[in-house]
């Protein structure tokens, strides 16, 4: 990978990857309903502009994105391309991010235990400072992951 010629703080092209998982105290179609119907009311959403809402289209070709006005900014986070309720959704995804930035997610739900096992997988390719990727990968992941165990289990909306 070549530096561009910005210098010593220019973004390069980064690879990645994350698995993550969590046990959440509810069924796997309760979690699948909250988590991809009800995506606005625990998906962390860092930005200074103002948000709508944040939706999931749960069928194949369906947007993943985040609606900022009724003038119809907002932003494509990616595309279902597979879903298959309460098992598995499959995104295509830029994350969100400006720049060279492709990628995927995978939720998977799992009956574990009285409860359901969710593990959330990424693969990404993005333009970013060096290290910053898996960095703030597994950071976000984590803090999304925390969110969702806290709606479905408490009702904690977080934001």
């Amino acid at each position: 990978m070549a530096a561009s010629a910005k210098g010593t703080n220019a973004n390069i092209v980064s690879v990645g990857s994350m698995d993550l998982d969590v046990w959440i105290n509810a069924p796997p179609e309760e979690v699948w309903h909250k988590a991809v119907n009800e995506v606005d009311a625990w998906w962390i959403v860092e930005t200074k502009r103002q948000v709508l809402g944040v939706y999931i289209e749960p069928w194949p070709g369906g947007r993943f994105w985040r609606k900022c006005d009724e003038e119809g900014h907002g932003l494509l986070y990616g595309t279902v391309s597979v879903v298959d309720p309460p098992d598995i959704i499959h995104i295509i995804t830029t994350f969100g991010m400006s720049g060279v930035s492709v990628g995927t997610m995978t939720w998977r739900l799992f009956a574990q235990d009285d409860g359901t096992l969710f593990q959330m997988s990424t693969q990404a390719m993005c333009e970013l400072p060096e290290r910053t990727l898996s960095e703030k990968t597994k950071l976000g992941g984590k803090e999304l992951l925390k969110s969702l165990k806290r709606y479905v289990e408490e009702g904690t909306r977080s934001r």
